[in-house]
């Protein structure tokens, strides 16, 4: 399963990686903060973040963000690397494109195991709305080596590419607290939740929560899912190295875009909870939402078999015209 992080743009870290400076020209307006993997409840309203070029130069890069991962376990980084953000320039002249670039840091920020990614993207910000970019558009990163304790820096920019010295600029908005991530277009312009995705199942550390200078809300985590009419769906606990998962709530639904009316059993099986699965039945009418599961462990927490090992809920396929959405509420335990 994929993973997916989100920017918190409020929580700072506590290291502080050199900017990469063979990539920005200008970068006296970054500021730093933490990539999460459950999205932000601390921010209800947007937080934007921008600056203006200095310079005549062609091919000009602003950096207005490095984001910050909880340490990883050791593994290796290979797979397709994509995300959603919202941004806009202040003058159509400007012409500025979102740029991205990703390394991987040892504990302390101080030594680069090697750049995954540095792409600039191929649409212009849109002028004066803030609005949805694919930030990057899925891309395969060279292949990185983590090491126990390792990071993700990820840093979010622009690049101008006109040759005029005017107060021109770029804005990105890191505005989250939404009930939805932004969809994978260039369209959107709500205030939805921005995102990076690995299409790895990246494994942390045992201290994931304890890296970040934020509140307790970290600790608790999500994994969810939504599937497609009629196909089968997984979700994924990532595994963390010494750690099992303690699952606080579980909601299964499934939604009908037509009427089903069947009388057989959909057996929802898991992977690292024993022998737990559950059953129900397929019928669905057209337009309905149906919460099978809604399960709340908060006193009495359901544990993961086995530390280190991901914990995982599989879907058959629900039906003709009926699709899943599954929600697991979690805490790392010893």
């Amino acid at each position: 399963m994929a993973t997916r992080f989100y920017y918190d743009p409020i929580a700072v870290p506590t290291i502080s990686p050199t900017f990469d400076a063979a990539v920005w020209d200008q970068t006296s307006a970054a500021v730093r903060r933490c990539l999460t993997t459950v999205a932000p409840l601390n921010n209800a309203v947007e937080a934007t973040f921008a600056d203006l070029e200095t310079s005549a130069t062609n091919n000009f890069d602003v950096l207005l963000v490095q984001a910050i991962s909880p340490p990883l376990a050791a593994q290796t980084i290979a797979g397709a690397i994509s995300g959603q953000l919202r941004a806009s320039e202040t003058n159509a002249l400007a012409q500025d494109f979102g740029h991205i670039n990703i390394r991987a840091f040892d504990p302390t920020g101080t030594t680069s195991r090697g750049t995954l990614l540095d792409l600039v993207n191929a649409t212009e910000h849109v002028l004066t709305t803030l609005t949805n970019h694919k930030s990057p558009i899925s891309t395969v990163p060279t292949s990185t080596a983590i090491l126990d304790g390792d990071i993700l820096v990820v840093e979010i920019g622009w690049r101008s590419v006109d040759t005029a010295v005017t107060s021109w600029g770029s804005t990105i908005s890191l505005g989250n607290g939404a009930a939805a991530d932004l969809a994978v277009d260039e369209s959107t312009t709500a205030a939805n939740n921005p995102w990076i995705e690995f299409a790895d199942n990246l494994k942390f550390m045992s201290d994931i929560s304890a890296y970040q200078n934020a509140p307790n809300y970290l600790t608790n985590l999500i994994a969810q899912g939504t599937g497609s009419a009629n196909a089968a769906l997984t979700v994924t606990l990532p595994g963390c190295v010494g750690k099992k998962h303690a699952i606080t709530g579980i909601e299964i639904k499934r939604a009908g875009a037509a009427a089903l009316v069947g009388t057989k059993t959909l057996v929802i099986n898991t992977i690292n909870l024993g022998k737990t699965s559950w059953v129900v039945g397929d019928a669905c009418a057209v337009g309905a939402t149906l919460k099978d599961i809604d399960l709340d462990f908060v006193e009495n927490p359901l544990l993961s078999t086995y530390a280190g090992s991901p914990t995982i809920l599989s879907f058959p396929a629900p039906g003709a015209g009926v699709l899943w959405s599954a929600r697991v509420a979690y805490r790392l335990v010893p």
